[in-house]
């Protein structure tokens, strides 16, 4: 029996020359010790050694390890790491159980398991190395090379760099932003005020509320045209403040934001109102910002109003805010009795790059750090319609907020400000150094058993939507001279955007492709005739025959599931006529795709193994996108999001962490032929990935 000392603090191991089944190791250490009583140094010090039994059984492509005790998990992870099995299944508390087995950290912080058990963090990792050494002892490869003997058990692989295999796409790797889950208005749109223009789909002043000091009251409603003039015909609701007595003070109507409003000290805050007087009011009205208390930390000077509707502004710089919460809230205060009426009222903090309609700067920043290559939009189900009377209509989404109506089509069941428009999403692609890639209706919305919202337009009612189309063309890559591209410049961009992708509606090459095909035929030839050059998606890789070859030069899927790490080999099999594949949207979580849905470590391997498998396919992958950016912790309606928020701060989960770590501060270019690579492995036994800085497999 060989006797070894591993340190100066009493830990031994003594390894007998058994099969490789079987081991008796002896352990010991010395451990924090108590305050009272024989302490486990003690022990350690009069009985130096503990034996242990364990055993190791392969089953095939499996072995499994017994080990008396209840180990923490960073003694599973080295083990699992490091064996050559596939898996590697550890069984605890055997042939005698000792209790825990702490870490180093356990004993740092004077855990229980650490004041209780004799063995350490030394022993736990001779248990590791025995137990792999016994492991992987059943895992020889014979070769000419070893001389028929067993070679080392060391990971190794063979990468073939005389013969590089397909260029990862330029384009690789992208995301979708889509409005569900309050993922702009509440998220990564900067505006704080909720409902700003008074159009909230049940209720007109959803989102505000009146605020009357003491014996002061009043009464607050949405006004409609018929009731009141409008600021003009695009509005169809505004707010009237009706104050009734101002006997304790000034009566104001308020505004919470997105269940919070998150304020910092010595920030200046644009607001931006439209507002009139009736014919009784004589007084005039003041801007604050103050907590949900009435502690006030910014107002502005008191505003003489007119009869007539006039755009006001003021910068409210804070002062006294001594923690950021959410507990805020932005209040206009009107000084006498009488009637008010206001319209498109918003709040604009600090943005990302000073952008005047910009993005909330921590999830900006967090966007931006995953170096994204292109930006997907609208949608998603959002992009979805049968019709433009019902549908996200980007006309109305450029040019002054005032006279944007909000979409007509809000599938996620609250309104659409249409605030984030079409502008800002094509100047966020700019200033991200990202390729835009529109998605637009192809005159279907939803599968026929969404009976909402469910519904196809007749082959020759199409053209409204055609023609629609061409316009948004137009807007983006038209010069001056014509009627959009003039427009375009009118709101402030002169030069034309590098708008190159398009695709034809969501989800449609699926239940309803009998119904698609024939209006992507329509819609992919008039944009041809138009936009020569312009790359059009189609919605599915699974059509059936016979489909023009054109129509596929790029096709897109969505992947929705629990785990996404069994479509690892998806792509090693596809449609021929597809020449570029898309995954444009994909999410996992184990909670599945609710609302609310935050995934975690496991979603993120799972999300790993499928993006791998799409770039070890580069000769035929175009791009991967995550489905969902940004959500509003709390009111989330549809699947997992990457980044999380509320009023004041945000998080993200491992998925983000997975991609900034894999595919954008590690990201591949080349694909290069992999020959051997132990013991890591990626979906069924024996079925291997490898992935490294310049390149990918």
């Amino acid at each position: 029996m060989n006797h070894r000392q591993l340190s100066k603090t009493h830990w031994y191991a003594l390894v007998p020359a058994f099969p490789a089944t079987a081991a008796l190791v002896f352990l010991v250490g010395t451990c924090r010790a108590g305050d009272a009583g024989l302490t486990v140094s003690a022990l350690a010090q009069t009985d130096p050694v503990q034996p242990i039994e364990f055993h190791v059984l392969r089953l095939g492509e499996v072995a499994m390890a017994t080990c008396p005790f209840e180990l923490y998990l960073d003694y599973a992870v080295r083990i699992h790491a490091r064996s050559l099995a596939v898996p590697t299944m550890l069984v605890q508390l055997c042939c005698g159980a000792s209790g825990y087995l702490p870490t180093a950290r356990a004993v740092q912080g004077g855990g229980y398991s650490a004041d209780k058990f004799r063995v350490g963090p030394e022993g736990g990792q001779v248990l590791v190395e025995e137990t792999l050494r016994h492991i992987n002892g059943l895992f020889p490869e014979p070769s000419a090379a070893t001389g028929g003997h067993a070679q080392d058990a060391s990971p190794s692989c063979t990468v073939d760099v005389s013969r590089p295999g397909a260029i990862v796409a330029p384009i690789c790797r992208g995301q979708q932003i889509e409005e569900f889950n309050y993922q702009f208005e509440g998220g990564l749109y900067a505006q704080l005020i909720n409902n700003p223009s008074f159009e909230e789909l049940k209720d007109p002043v959803a989102g505000w509320s009146l605020v009357k000091p003491g014996s002061s009251n009043g009464n607050l409603a949405g006004r409609t045209s018929a009731e009141t003039t409008m600021v003009n015909s695009h509005q169809n609701h505004c707010a009237g403040l009706e104050v009734t007595s101002v006997a304790s003070g000034s009566v104001g109507l308020a505004n919470g934001g997105y269940w919070g409003m998150g304020l910092r000290n010595n920030t200046t805050y644009k607001a931006s109102f439209w507002a009139r007087k009736g014919p009784r009011f004589s007084g005039t009205i003041r801007a604050t910002l103050e907590s949900n208390d009435g502690t006030v930390y910014a107002q502005s000077a008191d505003i003489e109003l007119t009869r007539d509707w006039r755009h006001y502004t003021c910068d409210l710089t804070t002062s006294g805010i001594k923690s950021a919460t959410g507990a805020n809230r932005f209040v206009i205060y009107a000084s006498t009795t009488g009637e008010v009426y206001f319209d498109v009222v918003t709040l604009m903090p600090p943005t990302w790059k000073n952008r005047p309609n910009g993005l909330r700067l921590d999830l900006a920043e967090k966007l931006a750090a995953l170096k994204f290559k292109y930006i997907q939009f609208p949608g998603g189900c959002t992009a979805e319609s049968a019709g433009m009377d019902i549908c996200w209509n980007w006309k109305n989404s450029i040019g002054p907020l005032e006279e944007r109506p909000g979409s007509t089509r809000n599938r996620w069941g609250y309104k659409n400000d249409l605030y984030f428009g079409l502008d800002e999403y094509l100047q966020l692609c700019e200033d991200l150094g990202a390729e835009p890639v529109y998605v637009t209706s192809s005159g279907i919305s939803e599968n026929p058993g969404d009976k909402e919202w469910s519904g196809i337009c007749p082959l020759d009612q199409m053209q409204p939507i055609i023609t629609d189309i061409l316009d948004l063309l137009e807007y983006c890559k038209g010069p001056t001279s014509t009627k959009w591209g003039a427009k375009r410049a009118a709101n402030g961009h002169p030069a034309p955007y590098e708008l190159k992708y398009i695709e034809i509606g969501n989800e449609n090459g699926w239940t309803t492709v009998k119904d698609y095909i024939p209006r992507y035929s329509m819609i992919h030839d008039a944009i041809l005739a138009h936009y020569p050059d312009m790359k059009i998606m189609f919605n599915a890789t699974s059509v059936p025959s016979p489909t023009p070859a054109e129509f596929l030069d790029f096709a897109d899927d969505h992947f929705y599931e629990k785990d996404l790490s069994h479509l690892y080999d998806k792509y090693d099999r596809i449609n021929p006529a597809c020449k570029k594949i898309c995954v444009a949207e994909y999410a996992s979580s184990i909670h599945g795709n609710g609302g609310d849905a935050i995934g975690n470590f496991g979603d993120a391997l799972g999300d790993a193994a499928f993006m791998l498998g799409c770039e070890r396919n580069s000769e035929r992958m175009w791009w991967t996108g995550y489905g969902n950016y940004a959500g509003l912790l709390g009111h989330g309606n549809f699947g997992p999001c990457i980044v999380w928020n509320d009023a004041v701060t945000n998080f993200a989960t491992p998925a983000y962490y997975m991609q900034k770590m894999l595919f954008t501060d590690n990201a591949g270019t080349r694909v290069l032929p992999l020959r051997r690579i132990r013991p890591i492995a990626i979906g069924p036994p024996r079925r291997t990935l490898k992935r490294a800085n310049m390149t990918c497999c």
